[in-house]
């Protein structure tokens, strides 16, 4: 998720143990360029780090996979499920399904650019619901080696709205080979559960539901394992894992542009918490916040949360 997955979440993440990691979606034209702010996207390299390109032609993806191996990298992920206007204006992203035969010749290069590291795609049902071509690609995807797919069950048209097609998943396992990975309306132990059994999928992909909660991880794979519900996390685990996620953005971005990056993180955060509106009132009523004014409000705030006593200004 592009300005979300950064560094610092991914290094966060990493603390929690989350098994597979994927970068931002990062443009090919600045990998192909070395784009310092690209190249910084990037961020730091381990084994379980995918990066996740967007490429709209077979020329540019060329290119770009040959700057990603200089580099240290788990897999490369394509990403052609993008909704986004200025990456489907520039050909790539969900574009691409209106092109099937340009996504076998991207396919065909990076599978052999890529050699043994591992290939997987990310893509959506097709672009609007009179072009559903999910299956047609898919067997596209399996035709040219990738390792496993990511189908986002909604079509361009859809953008973020409605409810994922879960049935276009379970489709994909019933005629494909290779691993498919579900992704689309994962927001808790239940929904994730209730994909595995409809779907019958290899595995759970969670984008904008773990946004401010970090422990949905946590509950997908519980599910997945045929585990219990996890608890939910208590309020000094909350903040616990406020203040390391904002030490690790002042870390990398400097306290000068920390303050703006953490706010849509917090919001996340915040958002099914009583009182929250008040409290981001007041931590974001100046431009800078420095931790220990965090830790501070953010403190006295779950404190007041343990025992459900509020202020009239936090209520």
């Amino acid at each position: 998720m592009a300005g979300y997955t950064d560094p610092p979440y991914r290094i966060l993440m990493k603390e929690f143990e989350i098994p597979v990691l994927f970068t931002e979606m990062i443009d090919s034209h600045g990998l192909v360029h070395k784009n310092e702010k690209t190249m910084r996207m990037l961020g730091r390299r381990d084994s379980d780090l995918f990066t996740q390109i967007a490429a709209g032609t077979a020329a540019l993806a060329d290119h770009a996979v040959d700057v990603l191996m200089e580099n240290a990298t788990a897999g490369v992920n394509l990403n052609m499920g993008c909704p986004a206007k200025k990456v489907v204006s520039c050909g790539g992203g969900s574009n691409l399904l209106r092109v099937p035969k340009v996504i076998q010749t991207i396919c065909e290069i990076v599978r052999k650019k890529a050699g043994r590291l591992p290939f997987s795609v990310k893509f959506r049902s097709g672009w609007d619901h009179h072009s559903l071509n999910f299956d047609e690609v898919g067997r596209i995807y399996e035709g040219e080696g990738v390792d496993f797919i990511i189908l986002h069950a909604r079509t361009r048209s859809d953008a973020f709205g409605g409810k994922a097609h879960w049935h276009h998943i379970r489709r994909l396992k019933e005629i494909l080979k290779i691993p498919v990975i579900g992704n689309g309306d994962i927001v808790s132990y239940e929904t994730a559960k209730a994909m595995r059994e409809q779907t019958n999928c290899d595995g759970i992909a969670i984008g904008r539901g773990a946004i401010g909660n970090p422990w949905l991880y946590l509950q997908a794979d519980a599910a997945l394992r045929g585990a219990p519900p996890l608890s939910e996390p208590s309020p000094e685990e909350r903040l616990r894992v406020i203040i390391r996620h904002y030490e690790l953005i002042l870390e990398y971005y400097g306290t000068g542009l920390s303050s703006h990056n953490f706010r849509k993180h917090l919001v996340g955060y915040m958002k099914s918490l009583p009182g929250h509106k008040a409290v981001k009132e007041l931590l974001f009523a100046d431009e800078s916040v420095g931790l220990e004014r965090l830790k501070n409000v953010l403190g006295e705030y779950f404190e007041r949360l343990k025992t459900g006593v509020f202020s009239q200004a936090a209520s």
